[in-house]
């Protein structure tokens, strides 16, 4: 019985504070890489942007809805599927069209052009579309933006449990029931490295002596020699990482000497 209970709040426990991404590109109709592009999460409404090359990271679960604004474009809403969290989702954004309709002009012209304006007033349908537009610019299209949590730092108040002791004592509890070792694949890889970037961010690599074209490399050779993706994918620890990147720079600048 108390093997059963505690099987049961551990479960709790991970549901309640584990977290997951979701990745990908936002193009144009063009097959245009999109910046700037808003990315909110309708149902938790953390927010974040797309950057220079139309990439965006932000915490979802399976059946959120992600919705993607961007001025001059539609709306596109994107419902969150289970196999979304191990590939890199591609949205397409299409061009906002306004049509205006042609207007017949039922005043004779008489070649005057200050009495020909005076008679020319607009008419109720050009009336009511300036009236939307002017409505329009004046609404307040995007609420308030905060930082998303997938980037935000650690609260030092926050409770910290230790999860590796919790997992140790069931897998005693559970003698045999070993679970397949994580194999990550490439995208898994290339939103992790991504997440990465984004929370050490690039000045750290600028005073480590790397150069901003460097610093996806030097992250791809890391991984490669000692396996971060797969070490610290589902135990994601900012600090053991960093260590781990600059304890191996040395060797990434001596292979990669000009």
């Amino acid at each position: 019985m108390k093997k059963l209970l505690l099987l049961f709040f551990f479960s709790i426990f991970i549901n309640s504070y584990s977290q997951e991404y979701v990745f990908g590109k936002v193009i144009s109709e063009q097959n245009i890489e999109l910046s700037g592009v808003l990315v909110i999460n309708i149902k938790t409404d953390e927010k974040t942007y797309t950057d220079q090359d139309g990439n965006f990271i932000i915490s979802a679960k399976n059946g959120d809805v992600i919705r993607f604004v961007k001025q001059k474009f539609d709306r596109v809403s994107y419902n969150i599927q289970p196999e979304d969290f191990n590939k890199s989702i591609k949205i397409n954004m299409i061009k906002s069209q306004i049509e205006i309709e042609e207007i017949e002009l039922k005043t004779k012209l008489t070649g005057n052009l200050a009495k020909d304006v005076k008679n020319l007033s607009p008419s109720k349908k050009t009336l009511a579309l300036n009236q939307e537009l002017n409505a329009y610019m004046r609404e307040k299209p995007f609420p308030t933006l905060r930082t998303p949590t997938a980037f935000e730092k650690p609260s030092v108040n926050a409770v910290q449990i230790d999860i590796k002791s919790a997992i140790a004592l069931v897998a005693k509890l559970i003698k045999g029931n070993r679970k397949p070792e994580f194999i990550p694949n490439e995208n898994l890889t290339k939103g992790f490295l991504m997440k990465v970037r984004y929370n050490l961010t690039d000045n750290y690599f600028h005073e480590m002596g790397l150069k901003t074209e460097e610093i996806d490399s030097f992250l791809k050779f890391a991984n490669n020699r000692l396996q971060l993706t797969k070490n610290y994918y589902n135990n994601f620890n900012l600090v053991k990482i960093q260590l781990q990147l600059e304890g191996i720079l040395e060797a990434y600048k001596t292979e990669n000497k000009a």
